[in-house]
């Protein structure tokens, strides 16, 4: 699983760099290719499509694109490997595949924040796409975290220790895989610290599609029904403040919690 924030240039290298290279390797192998609308699909699968026609492409690998079958969504190679594009929750049946890739599976927020269209996703992927995987087949899934429930949330939930995990959070954290520095910009020369700024705006949208680490609206380890404000405390009541940024966390002995 890949997961990088918008605009990262994420899509290029998977979803059309990488499909044509292993094309390239493997001409005779087939390629399920998915996104949330058949429209992206296809656009994906026109610049692969271009790109192992090119002669750059035939001179690296040998191999091109078979000349009666060069549709953006539907082509193969002169060695008969196949390409196919799909939208998310479309038909893929009577395909399979020894290559699956899922780039961008919510559509947008309306999307995320629905858990009939999270849970539409999700059976897709289960009954639909899993099973026309060819035994040992490889597959990936690229995307922007949108909610903790998402494909990307529901994979690493049920099966983690099945997945590779590339995370690039915008600002890195610990033990950053590209060896940044914590607080160090994602390509600070396209990311620009007033479009930092301005993401960060939106908490929730920061943490979720910039640090690839959405949270429920409702809190997870503090939950928001259980703030409440007070208005006269009793003389006898006595409380701890944690400071959590700009907001003050007063805990009295009785184990309420107000937030000041």
């Amino acid at each position: 699983m890949v997961y990088m924030p918008p605009g990262s240039t994420k899509s290029t290298y998977e979803s059309v760099i990488f499909p044509a290279w292993y094309l390239g390797r493997q001409p005779e192998g087939s390629v399920i290719a998915a996104s949330h609308t058949e429209e992206l699909a296809e656009r994906f699968g026109r610049r692969v499509r271009n790109l192992v026609a090119s002669e750059a492409h035939r001179n690296v690998f040998g191999v091109g694109v078979a000349a009666d079958r060069r549709s953006v969504g539907e082509w193969e190679t002169e060695a008969g490997g196949e390409y196919y594009a799909a939208g998310v929750g479309g038909s893929i049946t009577g395909r399979r595949a020894d290559l699956g890739v899922i780039d961008d599976p919510v559509r947008g927020r309306e999307d995320a924040d629905s858990e009939r269209a999270r849970e539409t996703a999700w059976q897709w992927y289960v009954n639909d796409f899993l099973p026309r995987l060819k035994p040992g087949a490889s597959h990936i899934v690229i995307m922007t975290r949108w909610h903790e429930d998402d494909l990307g949330g529901r994979l690493l939930d049920r099966e983690a220790n099945k997945w590779r995990v590339v995370e690039l959070p915008m600002e890195a954290l610990p033990g950053d895989p590209l060896g940044r520095k914590p607080g160090e910009r994602f390509w600070p020369e396209w990311f620009t610290a007033e479009m930092v700024e301005t993401a960060k705006r939106d908490p929730r949208a920061w943490n979720a599609l910039y640090q690839q680490r959405p949270v429920v609206e409702e809190g997870d380890y503090f939950k928001l029904d259980w703030f409440a404000p007070f208005v006269h405390l009793p003389d006898s009541v006595t409380w701890a403040v944690l400071q959590l940024g700009h907001m003050a966390l007063s805990v009295p002995p009785r184990g309420e919690i107000v937030l000041d």
